[in-house]
């Protein structure tokens, strides 16, 4: 999935039917979440491609397809 893809995607979800969100949360915050997702997922992509071209020194370990895990795990901290 690329990138315009991710984007179009979250704006069909900020545009969605507001009833009977999950958890109660709001549109604001679902959509808020989805966009730190996408966030996660675009930055590790990049850090793939810069590994594979061996401009990143040292090993990585990327947790595509976990974004949600970051996200969910964070989203009740407060500062």
């Amino acid at each position: 999935m690329d990138r315009a893809e991710l984007v179009s995607r979250s704006q069909a979800a900020a545009s969605a039917d507001t009833a009977d969100r999950p958890g109660g949360l709001q549109t604001t915050e679902l959509t808020h979440y989805l966009q730190q997702m996408i966030e996660i997922r675009l930055f590790e992509d990049e850090v793939q491609q810069l590994f594979t071209k061996n401009l990143v020194r040292g090993s990585t370990h990327l947790c595509s397809g976990q974004e949600a895990v970051a996200v969910g795990a964070c989203a009740p901290l407060r500062e």
